[in-house]
């Protein structure tokens, strides 16, 4: 099984913040993975996710058909949450650069800036291909 996120603390030394979310039909979400608000339920996270959707990352694994008023998941909703994330492509990523999605829900394209909000923080390793980063886009952002 592929890594997912995985927290390494904060900007401001805060914890999680944990809340809980309906989540939409059809979702295949694991504990590390993204996710947006889309209709009113948290789903997978996908290129390009608009300004004011990103939710954070799940806490939860939760597999879905027909979603019921039983189907939540845990989201970290804090902004300074920081994650080690892994990234695919072959440029090196840049601390402060923004980028959009890799191919999954818990990984970046290094290549790819258009759009982009994942933000890296520091600790490039690019022998593991992996990275420090923070979400940005969020439905609840710092005020």
């Amino acid at each position: 099984m592929a890594r997912r996120l995985v927290l390494k603390g904060s900007l401001n030394g805060t914890d999680q913040i944990l809340r809980e979310f309906p989540v939409g039909d059809s979702q295949n979400i694991k504990r590390g993975d993204i996710v947006v608000l889309t209709s009113n339920k948290a789903v997978i996270a996908a290129d390009a996710a608009a300004a004011g959707t990103v939710l954070g990352v799940s806490d939860t694994d939760i597999v879905t058909t027909t979603a019921t008023a039983a189907d939540v998941i845990k989201v970290d909703i804090n902004p300074a949450s920081i994650y080690r994330a892994a990234y695919i492509g072959a440029a090196t990523p840049a601390i402060g650069n923004k980028y959009d999605m890799g191919g999954a829900a818990y990984q970046f394209d290094a290549d790819d800036t258009t759009g982009g909000w994942i933000q890296v923080v520091g600790n490039v390793d690019t022998a593991a291909k992996e990275a420090d980063i923070i979400l940005t886009n969020r439905v609840f952002g710092i005020a």
